[in-house]
């Protein structure tokens, strides 16, 4: 999933929103956060769909939010390109985990 936004949600965490190029994410899932600079496990806490609602799956071409506990945006801080009144998240990408197998 190629990054296109990151934010925190008050109650929720780190949200990052994309799309889903192929494959399937589902609440559970394991992620590999990847930046220009590092790479982070997490897990995804929550997936939203395009207005807020709470979902348990997304299938390839779905637009969605993934919530992490695990960063926050401090973690991005290298991949914030501010342009006119916002920032854009420029080489940011979640690559997850086949079915809970990379780490215990």
């Amino acid at each position: 999933m190629l990054v296109e936004d990151i934010f925190n949600m008050t109650g929720l965490g780190t949200v990052l929103t994309g799309k889903v190029l192929s494959g399937s994410i589902s609440t559970g899932d394991q992620a590999l956060c990847k930046t220009p600079s590092r790479e982070i496990k997490v897990r995804v806490a929550q997936l939203l769909d395009t207005n807020s609602r709470s979902i348990k799956k997304a299938e390839a071409g779905s637009t969605v939010g993934v919530v992490c506990k695990e960063i926050d945006l401090s973690s991005f801080s290298d991949c914030m390109q501010v342009e006119g009144d916002h920032n854009r998240v420029v080489g940011v990408t979640l690559v997850f985990a086949p079915k809970k197998s990379w780490w215990g």
